[in-house]
This record gives structure tokens, sequence and C-alpha cells, in this order.
């Protein structure tokens, strides 16, 4: 749990130059290797996460909030910085960006009934 949260805390430092969020933001440069890992961090710290574990509610909803807004900022960017004069620079654009939508989606909808259940 403890890798899990760093790599997630790497990724949403979004000052990290060598992170994937600040190299599509600043760079206009998409990586799909560190896209899927981004994602798989994001997996990985909402898959591993129990109340049992030692972070605390209050850390947990600011990871999770974190996680929801760069997925927004992400699919926003990713569209914006992707088309270029309503051309795709990459081939699978449309296949990554539903990906990223359904993803979106779920986390939000995870992250949803996670409050819901720790609010009772």
């Amino acid at each position: 749990m403890e890798y899990n949260i760093k790599k997630l805390e790497f990724e949403l430092d979004r000052g990290n130059s060598s992170n994937f969020i600040f190299e599509l933001y600043n760079r206009n440069v998409f990586n799909e290797e560190r896209f899927y890992k981004f994602i798989g961090s994001i997996a990985e710290f909402i898959d591993n996460y129990s109340a049992l574990q030692h972070l605390s509610e209050e850390k947990y909803f600011f990871y999770m909030n974190e996680i929801i807004k760069n997925c927004e900022d992400i699919l926003w960017t990713f569209t914006r910085h992707c088309l270029k004069e309503d051309d795709y620079v990459i081939e699978n654009f449309n296949q990554i960006k539903d990906s990223l939508t359904q993803y979106y989606m779920y986390i939000r909808e995870y992250s949803e009934r996670l409050i819901l259940n720790i609010q009772e």
C-alpha cells in the first residue's frame, strides 16, 4: 500500500517535470505506455484501499478528489492537445479517449459509493 501511495503521489504532483500529466500539459507529449501506467497506479490505489489501512479518511478523500480532478483534466487536455486541425495525432485516439472516459466514470461512481458508505 505504501508503495502504491508513493507512486500515486508522484503522478499527482503536477509540478513534476517527468510525470505523465506535466508532459501532457506542458510539452504536448503523449506516451501511451506511461498513460496506462498512470491509470494503473490509480487502479492499484483504489483497489488496495480498505478502511483498515493506515490512511486517514481525510487523506483518502484528498487523494480521491485529486484523482477525479486529474482524470477530468487529462480527458480535456488529451482531447485538446491530440486534436490538430480536426485531425487526430494519435492513431487510436478514440479508443484511448473512450477508455479514459469509462475509467473516469468508474472512479466517480466508485468514490461516490465510498463516500456514502463512510457517511452512514
